[in-house]
């Protein structure tokens, strides 16, 4: 099957540089010294504020001289000498050391801290410090030496994923401004070897340092190991158990269907993470992204992942390309409105048609559809295209630039509708169709068809819908009473417009009670009942023009208005066809009772002119008779061979005494309900009231 078109309507080392907090804390003064000459300092910053500082990059705030306390680190340092006559220190020295950083402000620790470190006294001070002592540390100290804990653990030339795991937890067990801070007193080839050689098991656990990190370099860091946890996890956790080889069942078919779709989006969702971080590092580099474009990504990506989780379908994104032969290609990623759209879709669909449909497996975004050996040829007027397994959307199809009918407006899909939970009332998903909706579920149908060849057969079968070349067109033609010259010039007439032409503008031949019209996805031509498309009789250019230009168009918009409004499809399907005929019975019953009373007053040729026009009145009845019977099918075809609704399941409720006339009105709305969750919300709703 060829591809199936939507068209457009209208992220310590002991050698590391100063500090952040060195460069950021004010100056300070020596205890029994004399007065400074300059003006006296301002109070120091409280623990909070210092945990805020260090959670900044140094880069993002001015540099401040500051002055260690001379008699304090000779105090903090002194016990943990080595001499020939005092070689050892003991936990005693150690304690001591402890409480004279403890008995410090936040900005003495942090000057005292990187002196000690820069002389080597840290790594004493942690060697000889008691598991409990460790445990005691709190506030900016805690951050402090964690920091440097955390880099001892990560030392040496080959760093272990154990040695990984024991930072990791010297961390977590940090309040989450302490973890930010003292994440930020680690350089970057330290943090980069913590985050590189953290187990795969426990990168989620970074999503409070995420969380608390305010230096986008770093958070992106981050977000690349905690996304990528993100998305084993989620992986691990879906995956089912796989079948025997030998086992040949539908059931285990759609595991190992299901098991393939979830390594597909694992592994093109971890190629994404690098593109997009590669993206947006290159950004921050250069001054054009801050931290709200990493929180902003994180939403994207998070919310992304939900959807293919949820639903079993890869969303997959163009990251674009320059290429000297080929035509460059535009970046195009899935964004948060799209996303939400998407999903007010996805949840309305079967999870049959979802998770279990193997004619679906990628949903991708690219920004315009190309055509051609090199794809230079583009085409603006496309919206989307399914085939082999695939559904590609393009910029029109999202109302990208929100130019289409309005921000999001679907095309030719009513934009509201109670059965289907699709009003104005409603907010996010639940709010009015989206042209998004309608694009995706019109996709999604072809490959319904595409997956489904009884299906297909049978859909074509009852519409009427049949592929002809050219000889058989003329064939039709002639044997219909055509001359061959005729013939020929009516498929000139329909070659003219196969090309650049708008759908609702191509020619169209009938012959016997068929419609004959160009294939738009082949140089053939199709034919169908010219009964079996709604609405074309009342509006040919309407909502309906699309679905009678090709089978497979026919079948998918009639899918989707059955996902996004079957009060509408009812109505076209059912109700206005019934209707139609009603109206013509009585007009013709009425007409040939007048003829009957009026016939003795009339003349032959009244009576003739009376007779032919019930003549004329007859052949439309039948006409309609046929249009109701054909389009009465179609819905109850999708209704039950499609979404698996049948009567049964419509009369699930049942009407207790006294309840009859609300139990009618349950029947007729459940009548129009398409899906099994439409009928199931409706049968909620009902419940308190039968």
């Amino acid at each position: 099957m060829s591809d199936r078109q939507y068209r457009v309507d209208h992220f310590h080392d002991h050698q590391e540089a100063p500090s952040t907090l060195a460069q950021v804390a004010p100056p300070g003064t020596t205890p029994g010294g004399p007065a400074p000459a300059a003006p006296p300092p301002p109070p120091p910053p409280s623990n909070q504020s210092m945990l805020e500082l260090l959670g900044k990059n140094s880069c993002e705030v001015d540099p401040v001289e500051a002055v260690v306390n001379p008699e304090l680190l000779a105090a903090a340092s002194g016990t943990l000498d080595r001499s020939w006559n005092d070689w050892a220190v003991t936990d005693a020295d150690a304690r001591s050391s402890l409480d004279v950083l403890r008995g410090a402000d936040p900005e003495q620790q942090g000057l005292l801290i990187k002196s000690m470190r820069e002389s080597g006294k840290i790594s004493t001070l942690l060697e000889n410090l008691s598991e409990e002592d460790l445990a005691s540390l709190d506030g900016t100290l805690a951050a402090y030496l964690t920091s440097d804990r955390m880099g001892e653990a990560l030392e040496g030339l080959i760093v272990t994923d154990e040695a990984a795991g024991g930072a990791l937890d010297l961390l977590v067990a940090l309040p989450p401004e302490q973890q930010a801070a003292s994440a930020a007193e680690m350089s970057d080839a330290t943090f980069s070897t913590f985050l590189g050689e953290l187990p795969d098991g426990r990168r989620t656990e970074l999503q409070t340092l995420f969380d608390a990190t305010a230096d986008p370099a770093r958070k992106l860091q981050i977000w690349e190991v905690l996304h990528a946890g993100r998305t084993q996890q989620t992986h691990d956790a879906a995956m089912e158990s796989s079948p025997a080889w030998y086992d040949r069942s539908d059931e285990a078919s759609a595991v190992r269907h299901r098991n393939s779709q979830r390594d597909a989006i694992q592994s093109s969702t971890n190629d994404e993470i690098a593109q997009e971080a590669a993206f947006l590092r290159s950004k921050i580099e250069s001054g054009t992204a801050t931290i709200d474009d990493v929180n902003a990504l994180d939403r994207r990506k998070s919310t992304e992942l939900g959807l293919e989780n949820q639903y079993g379908i890869n969303l997959t994104n163009d990251p674009g390309s320059e290429s000297l032969i080929m035509a460059d290609r535009e970046r195009r990623v899935w964004t948060e409105t799209e996303l939400a759209a998407m999903g007010g879709a996805l949840e309305r669909m079967p999870a049959a048609h979802l998770r279990d449909n193997q004619a679906l497996t990628e949903v991708r975004r690219e920004h315009i559809r190309r055509d051609g050996l090199l794809g230079n040829d583009t085409d603006a007027g496309v919206g989307a295209d399914a085939g082999s397994g695939m559904i590609r959307f393009y910029d029109t199809g999202t109302d990208f630039n929100g130019t289409t009918n309005g921000p999001g407006t679907p095309w030719r899909t009513d934009s509201e509708s109670d059965l289907s939970e699709h009003d104005a009332s409603r907010s996010g998903a639940k709010g009015t169709t989206h042209l998004i909706q309608e694009v995706l579920s019109h996709e999604a149908g072809h490959t319904i068809h595409q997956g489904d060849d009884a299906l297909w057969t049978d859909f074509q079968a009852l519409s009427g819908w049949e592929d002809l070349g050219e000889d058989g067109v003329r064939q039709r033609m002639v044997a219909s009473g055509m001359s061959e010259e005729d013939a020929n010039a009516a498929i000139a007439r329909l070659e003219s417009t196969r090309e650049g032409t708008h759908y609702t503008s191509q020619q169209q031949v009938r012959v016997n009670g068929k419609l004959i019209e160009v294939d738009p996805y082949s140089s053939d031509f199709v034919s169908v009942d010219e009964e079996a498309i709604a609405g074309r009789d009342e509006d040919p250019n309407g909502e309906w023009a699309y679905a009678e230009t090709n089978a497979a168009d026919h079948f998918a918009e009639i899918y989707t208005k059955a996902i996004h409004a079957p009060e509408s499809l009812y109505n076209d399907l059912v109700t206005e066809p019934q209707a139609k005929v009603t109206g013509l019975e009585t007009n013709l019953a009425s007409s040939r009772s007048t003829l009957e009373s009026l016939r003795s007053t009339l003349s032959p040729e009244e009576i003739k002119a009376m007779e032919d026009d019930i003549h004329l009145q007859e052949t439309s009845l039948t006409n309609a008779q046929r249009a109701a019977q054909i389009r009465a099918s179609q819905h109850a075809f999708f209704q039950d061979r499609v979404f698996g609704v049948d009567d049964t399941a419509i009369q699930g409720l049942v009407a207790p005494p006294g309840k009859e006339a609300v139990y009618e009105t349950y029947k007729q709305e459940a009548a129009m309900c398409m899906t099994p969750a439409q009928l199931q919300a409706l049968e909620q709703r009902y419940a308190s009231r039968l």
